[in-house]
């Protein structure tokens, strides 16, 4: 490319077997500039279709920077009003119900609308890091880059739970949760759960991690789909997917699960990504490493922006005219979820002057707003709030622990907490022992 971007982009999506390109595709859309512009170029050059089962998904994290929600809302509205393919927002959310005897809550979803929360749209989006803490509260411990349970719920499995709904070719949502007026899970079960679980936390301190989860309604409604999308669902309850007969759900695993292509808007300047996202095509049906990954047993993978080799510079240069695009500067990094520990440790006092300098720019309704996650003190304290502080464990026989180590966002007695990048100048940073070590490395997920 010699630095040049080029022109014009065209996407031709490359499929295994022939019969793949009748299949419903599915666009997880991330909210940044190269999903988007994967997205743009799906729908002017007609690759998506809704009467195959086409949908585009945006799993709402509630960490998100509220310029990228006004780009994510820009999208939504052209994919729908401008070529007629439903784009849903969905949540992860809990509700109460009973499980192998007993009176528990359980992960699933819930639908929402184009517009924030508040007490006259009470199914507006989430953007004050709820849904986020839902999820922690719900486990009772702080994802991090060992365990990032915030990308396997709120992102993987919601959409999988959705797709099931989805693909049942039903115009709403089934309802989850009890019909007593008032919860019933009551302080005695959730800490004789944490204990038969071999739980070691003192009960004062789980009950007030569990406090914010259990605030949640013990319910979740049946939705509409046609009250969440412009296109709504009526015409996957009149085409083919109704006629399979799917009573609730589309099976998702085994033999009969729905096939369906994933489009993933991953570039070709990131060739490691691509190649493992690509290698799981080659699992099978039922293969373990496709559960672990949150895969269905039909899901078929594909990036389109990679296959026609367009890399970040080419990204910038599709937004560049554009009449309407993501306010925030190319050169920041404040796209999917602001303060995101994934970033890395020596990323993050580089958001904070971003945000910073944005602020100065932007329109007041797309600035920073405190006590969100576009506030690293938000992050800050969330850690210091669900941190956890087990007794350590020691290797080998007749060795019993009197220490309690301290987990968080960063590890097991990290030298560095959010407290520190909140607070900290850079060259205090960098007198940390851990501050640029493994926790300082960029992401390189592919999820």
């Amino acid at each position: 490319m010699n630095g040049e971007p080029r022109e014009a982009i065209s996407l031709d999506l490359e499929y295994d077997a022939s019969e793949h390109e009748s299949l419903p595709h599915v666009v997880k859309f991330s909210g940044g500039r190269s999903s988007g512009m994967m997205l743009m170029l799906l729908l002017e050059q007609g690759l998506l279709h809704r009467d195959r089962g086409d949908v585009i998904v945006f799993n709402n994290t509630s960490a998100e920077h509220p310029a990228t929600y006004d780009f994510v809302r820009a999208c939504s509205r052209f994919a729908e009003v401008e070529h007629g393919i439903p784009f849903f927002w969905i949540e992860y959310a809990t509700y109460e119900d009973a499980h192998k005897g007993e009176w528990t809550r359980r992960g699933s979803y819930r639908l929402v609308n184009d517009q924030p929360l508040d007490e006259s749209n009470p199914t507006g989006y989430r953007w004050r890091g709820e849904v986020f803490e839902e999820l922690v509260s719900h486990q009772g411990f702080l994802p991090s880059r060992h365990k990032r349970i915030c990308t396997t719920h709120l992102k993987l499995r919601t959409t999988n739970d959705f797709l099931a709904e989805w693909f049942a070719g039903k115009e709403t949502t089934e309802r989850r949760g009890h019909f007593h007026p008032e919860p019933q899970l009551t302080d005695s079960g959730v800490i004789s759960r944490h204990r038969r679980a071999r739980g070691k936390m003192d009960d004062a301190e789980l009950l007030r991690k569990k406090a914010f989860v259990r605030s949640r309604p013990s319910a979740l409604p049946e939705q509409d789909f046609a009250n969440f999308s412009r296109v709504g669902a009526s015409h996957m309850a009149r085409g083919t997917f109704a006629e399979r007969g799917y009573a609730e759900f589309a099976p998702m695993s085994g033999e009969d699960s729905v096939e369906y292509i994933s489009l993933i808007g991953l570039r070709a300047d990131e060739p490691r990504r691509v190649a493992r996202v690509m290698a799981r095509n080659r699992l099978g049906s039922g293969n373990p490493e496709r559960a672990s990954r949150e895969m269905t047993d039909g899901e078929i993978l594909c990036t389109p922006l990679a296959d026609a080799g367009v890399g970040n510079e080419d990204v910038i240069a599709f937004w560049a005219d554009r009449d309407w695009k993501l306010a925030l500067a190319p050169e920041t990094n404040l796209s999917n979820c602001v303060y995101c520990f994934m970033k890395g440790t020596t990323a993050i006092p580089k958001v904070r002057r971003d945000v910073a300098l944005s602020d100065v720019v932007l329109a007041e309704e797309l600035r920073s707003v405190a006590d969100t996650p576009s506030d690293i003190h938000w992050w800050a304290n969330l850690e210091a709030r669900y941190e956890r502080r087990p007794l350590k464990r020691y290797k080998g026989r007749g060795r019993r622990s009197h220490k309690k180590v301290t987990i968080g966002f960063w590890g097991v007695d990290a030298d560095v907490t959010y407290r520190d990048l909140s607070e900290l100048d850079e060259d205090e940073l960098v007198a940390l022992e851990g501050y640029s070590g493994r926790a300082a490395l960029p992401c390189d997920c592919t999820d």
